[in-house]
This record gives structure tokens, sequence and C-alpha cells, in this order.
């Protein structure tokens, strides 16, 4: 049997079953109490509001050549509006309590190509190099899938870009 979370004299909060020294004594045994009560603890947390941000790569980024960017959108509004967010910002998500609702965003990762040529170096019809440009593009196009309206969100391929000539 399931027990209120309050007992009527000091309103502590039983969260398990309890003990057998205190079945019997004056905690409610409502079943629906409690039920209402760990429904109500779930949805009473506050939440982190999204912020966006614009996010800038460091020197190490262009060491490695990329860099993650994140989203997020509103699960039920396929016209949201796209929310870019820091690495910390988005690493709250996933939090149990005071991050970002889960519930309400769905977020999504993009490697972002920061060095290279500008475009695709092609030869005998394959690819030999991947450009800036179009290695975005087709990443964004691949996640737009996953989030629509992030190919309206990103127009600019090569945003951070140090472009090499080859």
């Amino acid at each position: 049997m399931k027990y209120s979370p309050f007992d009527k004299n000091n309103k502590k909060a039983v969260e398990t079953d309890p003990p057998d020294e205190i079945i019997g004594s004056n905690l409610l045994a409502d079943e629906d109490v409690f039920d209402y009560y760990l429904l109500k603890q779930n949805f009473l947390r506050s939440f982190e509001t999204p912020r966006n941000s614009k996010v800038f790569p460091t020197d190490k980024d262009y060491e490695n050549g990329s860099f993650i960017r994140y989203f997020i959108k509103k699960r039920n509004d396929d016209t949201a509006q796209i929310i870019e967010l820091t690495s910390d910002q988005f690493s709250r998500m996933n939090q149990e309590k005071n991050g970002i609702d889960q519930n309400l965003y769905s977020g999504i990762e993009l490697e972002w190509k920061l060095t290279g040529p500008k475009n695709d170096i092609v030869n005998n019809g394959l690819i030999v190099t991947y450009g800036i440009e179009d290695t975005n593009e087709r990443t964004v196009n691949f996640k737009n899938a996953q989030m629509p309206g992030l190919i309206d969100k990103i127009k600019n391929f090569t945003e951070f870009a140090k472009i090499i000539q080859i």
C-alpha cells in the first residue's frame, strides 16, 4: 500500500513506503494523494529558459578543422523558432532537475567545418577534398530532416571559415 507523503503532525515528506514502525501511525493511506504528490513534484521543477547564443569557434577548433554547434526547437510547433545554444546550455537539456525542459524541446548537434577549400575539389567525378561551403550545406540539409526549418536558420555555409586555396 502507498502512503501519503505527509505526516499529519510534522508535514515531513515520505517518498518511499514507510518503515514498519510508521505503519499504523497517523500517515494518510490515500493512494491518490500520494500519486498526486509525486506528479506535482515533477511538474513544479523550475526549468531554464533557453537563450539564443552566437557561438564562436576557438583556436583549438580551427586546429581540428571543425566544431560542434547546438540547436533546439520546441517539439510541438513545426513553425517554432530554432535557437542556437552554447555547449553548456545544451548539456543542461539532459539534466533531470533545473535544466532545459527536454519534454518541451528537442535538440541536435551539428558538426561545422571550419578549414579547407571553399568548395569540394573533384577529380574524375570523385571528391578528393571536401570544401567548407559544400560540406556545411550537406550537413545542414541532412540535419534539416531531423529539425525542419534548420535550413532557414543557417544560410551562410562559410560562416567562421578559414578558406585555404589549393
